[in-house]
């Protein structure tokens, strides 16, 4: 006779529990998409190096990704200007795709003085004449950089992580199965016993 052996479904709750608890900790926080802007035909993304996430007084890298709905954007077609407010008093100007770039995506670098909220515009002006496009995007920029995870998890890296989450659920599996096998046993044992002869 074969015997089927399945767990109950408490232990199963139990395990699940903590294999999804397990992968949300070692998971690294993501940071906030990118912005995306749409005005007309022409659309621009923007991604902030570091991580999306500005920190005062230390560098930044703004990248403008354009693209248009025929999907045939070619920056020399436009003169773009930078801007970038706060409290509604412009602190920095510049332009994007100098030296006659003509890829889709721009950069500019700027150090934040300060943290709080800003507003970044670049404003799309077609050399054909035709209206321009105004793109805003709100950004905040913290006060100092995010404080690093110090945990066994950020030790042993993501995948080290889950590799030791993995281990201890298996441990933790083998004690449950070890345990009702046991019972099991003890069960048969008794019943044996009680059996008359």
């Amino acid at each position: 006779m074969i015997r089927s052996f399945s767990l109950p479904l408490s232990v199963l709750s139990i395990l699940f529990v903590l294999f999804s608890t397990s992968l949300y900790l070692t998971l690294p926080m993501v940071a906030s998409a990118h912005t995306l802007a749409i005005e007309g035909e022409l659309g621009a993304t923007l991604h902030i190096d570091p991580a999306d996430e500005p920190v005062a007084g230390s560098p930044s890298t703004m990248y403008f990704d354009f693209k248009n709905s025929k999907r045939e954007f070619s920056a020399a077609e436009y003169s773009f200007v930078l801007s970038i407010t706060q409290n509604d008093s412009v602190i920095a100007t510049g332009t994007l795709f100098e030296n006659g770039a003509i890829g889709a995506t721009a950069s500019y670098a700027h150090t934040f003085a300060q943290p709080g909220e800003y507003e970044v515009q670049v404003v799309a002006t077609p050399k054909d004449g035709d209206e321009a496009s105004t793109f805003n995007f709100d950004t905040h920029v913290s006060s100092a950089a995010p404080a690093k995870n110090k945990s066994i998890f950020a030790f042993l890296g993501v995948h080290g992580g889950h590799f030791l989450i993995a281990v201890i659920l298996i441990k933790i599996l083998f004690v449950v199965v070890g345990y009702e096998k046991s019972r099991q046993w003890w069960a048969r044992r008794k019943a044996a016993k009680d059996i008359p002869s």
